[in-house]
């Protein structure tokens, strides 16, 4: 392919020594996925032209997929020079800035990208992504709506609003906005996998279970391993609530324990323990399922003069775990 190219530009009558030609050869390069050959064709282009703007920008690009992100930066940094107003390269350079985790410099990046050019979306979208590391919620769900007005389509920018939503608990909004998301893309696993989180929190216990189980299939036959284990870790607990409800206690206890390994094995020893506390609940205390499943515990203390004491004790437990 390359060397097609080459006889391209000789065919076409291109000196080598154009700076021009150097930078579209990266292009091809980068397109390609051979990201150090294509930083090499930009680095001769700047040899060439060393204000070349775009090889400067396309060379953060490609050192962005490298995951060099201070040299990425630092290639911004020169296009910015040349042309301060290029407002893709502010977008990129937060980008960059947001892999390091400088969250908040990130930030100001761009909202200086976005007052050069409102309808960057990528811009919007990308402050919404860093505004969730800075567990500023609300302002996350300000910027996938923006994003959204300009591109209403975007599965993956509805996916994220409900993600933000969600960390409110405000769970009906949330499921609306995966509802759009999965209409969009139906097999958008994380999208499947989250809407089936919400509706385990909704006390949606079928629905829950069926979401969940596609979104593990679908991030098996993607290759995403541990996503599906986490996955399965909820659908079994939400297997379990089902079971609980039916007064099926033995069957709710073994897709708690069940849930609580899979759980640890992910590395969420907290969610874990939690479950292996529910499946230690359950035989003591099944007429409090409902205010257990509730998340917020709120009728616990009400009703503690009907608990035993060990039933008291797991459920402070689960509450400083997971309520």
């Amino acid at each position: 392919m390359i060397r097609r190219w080459g006889l391209i530009l000789n065919w076409l009558g291109l000196d080598p020594k154009l700076a021009g030609a150097w930078s579209n050869k990266g292009v091809a390069l980068d397109n390609l996925g051979r990201y150090e050959e294509a930083i090499g064709a930009y680095d001769k282009a700047l040899e060439l032209d060393p204000n070349d703007v775009t090889a400067w920008a396309n060379k953060g690009v490609a050192l962005v997929k490298l995951g060099r992100y201070e040299e990425a930066i630092g290639a911004y940094d020169k296009a910015l020079e040349i042309d301060p107003k290029l407002a893709g390269a502010w977008s990129n350079k937060g980008f960059a800035l947001g892999k390091l985790g400088r969250y908040e410099e990130a930030i100001g990046v761009y909202d200086k990208a976005l007052e050069l050019d409102p309808k960057l979306a990528e811009a919007w979208f990308n402050k919404g992504v860093t505004l969730d590391k800075l567990g500023r919620y609300e302002e996350e769900i300000g910027a996938y709506d923006k994003a959204l007005e300009l591109d209403p389509n975007d599965a993956t920018a509805w996916s994220n609003k409900g993600v933000a939503l969600g960390n409110l608990g405000r769970y009906e909004e949330t499921i609306r906005a995966y509802d759009k998301a999965l209409e969009l893309d139906p097999k958008l696993a994380e999208a499947r996998g989250n809407r089936g989180v919400a509706f385990l929190y909704k006390h949606a216990y079928s629905e829950s279970s069926t979401d969940l189980g596609k979104a593990r299939d679908f991030f098996l036959i993607s290759g995403q391993e541990n996503d599906a284990k986490l996955a399965y870790a909820y659908e079994l607990w939400a297997v379990g609530m089902q079971n609980w409800a039916k007064e099926e206690y033995p069957l709710a206890i073994t897709s708690f324990r069940k849930a609580a390994r899979v759980f640890k094995s992910c590395g969420l020893e907290d969610k874990a323990d939690s479950l292996q506390l529910l499946s230690q609940l359950v035989p003591l205390d099944e007429n409090l399922m409902a205010a257990l499943a509730s998340n917020s515990l709120p009728e616990l203390s009400k009703r503690s003069n009907e608990l035993s004491k060990k039933s008291v004790r797991l459920l402070k437990r689960f509450r400083i775990l997971h309520g």
